[in-house]
């Protein structure tokens, strides 16, 4: 047997461990035998294939498959395909035909077919029968098993109108189907992963209702031991009558699914202290399920009564959470602001309603933020003794402070703290009275999109290239949908600001190698000019709402993608739509004060 021969046979060996866990267990096997020899071909093949097998494979992706791991022992990342030389590719050409390893075999499919010119479809051929001869199993799906059959999948889609691909739809989905019929305990997501796959590619065909039978067991075994398991069975079958167009199913399940929640709720609210707060996490997402059931179908699965239920028990556990929990800061009752709140927009006319719910919360003023942080310092100075680190919902460190006393400040540990100070008090007044205030304004006016055409195209505030754009995201946010009024407005307030600093002779580009391009919003707030444009309140209110890790910082968040209707900060979109609608009502009131007769009577034809 050759020497190459010998290696594929021990490498056999390896990848039937139990503790195989895939390619990069195969480049780091690799490197050690290449380490063993002195020189030689062998040891440079070896190297070679340890080198393409450290690349990191991207199931759905057409251009770049594969890609660099970071590789922290040696402080820099493994190598791209484009790294390889034509040497490289020439050696491993020469290796191809005598390939019997799938992995490999694999590998050097893609490698070839990303590399090489003329380009042979036969290598994509090979890349999807070698990835799919890798026997899956419940036990070795995540250790890069799964990511290759989905490799697979992908690029049988991609090339299944060309004749010289073969598909076999058996091949692909038969084992998984077996796996996934013949589970009897949840232990894991394996096989709901399997499902998953084989939904997102259709090939469930004829399968359906076996697979909804099993996923529907496997939810009931689970729901006491694992809660995200069992939801993720039953969303699996909400997939699968949705390709069915079985639409009241859908809905039946919904229930179930909000039903699961509500149960997980009832039992943490018997705890003590967290309980409370985890049975108000999971009444609520509940409320959340609860909500996507579709509005014909809500009446025969009595969701009305539910919802009701649901909000009492949220109630409850609120409650229960306030009664047991150890107090860290003075309760406030906000029930006098609530009073207050209705009193003075209920029952008004539209133009005075509306300017009395932009009028609740005051004004951003410099020095009174500043007296606020000074204030608090030097009440808490043991906390300023110490620095601070600041995480995202997805644990990313996305801030962190230094250690300051009173003695020692700088602007920009002023400036976060001021921003900080500032995100407490947007909070504050969201939550006691601005949305209070909204939910009164909504109830007694309708408003339609031309409503708010008419009045940000008399606003200066607003350019007039985009009046209609910001009045789509204030009419958005108007009908209580705040996630895509945002994803609309974030990106135009970054364009209002531009605005004005160019109207005011401030430049907002930068040069680089010769290339100008547009300072972001965070850059251009930072400018000294800015300063001169803008109130001073309003740039740390900017930064609070748009920019700055210790706000809200929503145009990161949206540009980002880091938002979900899922998952978003709820208070801080509804006051960044509050932000931008009350300095448009501002402006708009400035500029009809300004407005001769025979224009004052043309708005009075066209009102707001």
């Amino acid at each position: 047997m050759s020497e190459w021969g010998n290696i594929e046979e021990e490498l056999a060996h390896l990848c039937a461990e139990d503790e195989f866990y895939g390619y990069s267990n195969i480049s780091s096997w690799l490197s050690e035998q290449a380490k063993k020899l002195e020189s030689g071909k062998l040891k440079e093949e070896l190297e070679l294939y340890s080198k393409i097998c450290f690349m990191m494979l991207i199931p759905t992706s057409m251009n770049e498959p594969l890609k660099e791991r970071i590789n922290f022992f040696e402080h820099g990342r493994s190598a791209r395909p484009e790294d390889l030389t034509e040497v490289e590719i020439e050696k491993l050409e020469s290796t191809y035909e005598g390939l019997n390893n799938p992995w490999l075999k694999a590998r050097l499919a893609e490698i070839l077919w990303l590399r090489k010119k003329p380009k042979n479809i036969n290598w994509i051929q090979t890349a999807i029968d070698y990835y799919l001869s890798l026997q899956e199993t419940k036990e070795n799906w995540f250790k890069d098993v799964g990511s290759c059959h989905e490799r697979a999948f992908y690029l049988g889609t991609k090339f299944r109108r060309n004749p010289n691909i073969n598909i076999d739809i058996e091949k692909m989905r038969g084992i998984k189907i077996g796996i996934i019929l013949n589970e009897y305990q949840a232990e894991n997501f394996t096989v709901l992963k399997m499902g998953e796959l084989l939904v997102n590619y259709g090939m469930i065909e004829s399968y359906e209702t076996q697979l909804i039978e099993k996923y529907l067991e496997l939810a009931e075994s689970c729901k006491n031991i694992n809660i995200n398991l069992a939801d993720g069975y039953l969303k699996a079958v909400i997939h699968i009558y949705e390709q069915l167009k079985q639409f009241e199913k859908v809905s039946e399940i919904i229930m179930q699914r909000a039903k699961l929640y509500e149960k997980a709720g009832d039992g943490h609210l018997k705890k003590e202290i967290i309980g409370a707060v985890l049975a108000q996490d999971a009444y609520e997402k509940a409320l959340q399920i609860l909500a996507t059931i579709q509005r014909k179908f809500r009446g025969k699965f009595q969701y009305a009564q539910i919802e009701q239920n649901l909000y009492e028990k949220m109630h409850e556990a609120a409650v229960v959470f306030l009664e047991t929990a150890p107090q860290i800061t003075h309760k406030i009752d906000i029930k006098d602001i609530i009073d207050w709140v209705n009193t003075e927009i209920s029952g008004q006319d539209f133009p005075i309603a509306l300017h009395k719910f932009l009028s609740i919360k005051p004004m951003i003023k410099l020095d009174d933020l500043q007296e606020k942080v000074f204030e608090k310092i030097n009440n808490n100075f043991l906390s300023n003794l110490f620095g601070e680190k600041h995480f995202s919902g997805d644990a990313r460190v996305i801030k962190r402070s230094s250690a300051m006393s009173t003695n020692e400040f700088t602007d920009e540990q002023l400036e976060v703290k001021m921003i900080e100070e500032c995100k407490s008090d947007v909070e504050f007044w969201t939550k006691s009275a601005l949305i209070e205030g909204f939910k009164v304004l909504q109830r007694e006016h309708n408003l339609r999109l031309e409503d708010f055409f008419h009045l940000t195209q008399l606003s200066p505030f607003i350019p007039q290239d985009r009046s209609r754009d910001i009045a789509k995201g204030l009419y958005f946010g108007y009908d209580g949908d705040f996630l895509t009024s945002l994803h609309l407005l974030a990106p135009q307030i970054e364009h209002i600001v531009r605005y004005h600093l160019k109207n005011s002779d401030v430049k907002t580009t930068m040069i680089e190698d010769g290339i100008e391009t547009e300072l972001s919003l965070n850059a251009l707030l930072k400018k000294e000019e800015a300063k001169k444009v803008f109130n001073e309140g309003l740039i740390i209110e900017l930064k609070t709402i748009f920019t700055h890790p210790s706000g809200f910082n929503i145009r990161n968040d949206v540009a980002h993608g880091l938002v979900s209707s899922d998952n978003y900060n709820q208070v801080g979109f509804f006051y960044a739509w509050y932000f931008l609608l009350r300095a448009t009502f501002m402006h708009f009131c400035r500029k009809v004060q300004s407005l001769d007769e025979d224009d004052f009577q043309n708005l009075v034809k066209n009102p707001l």
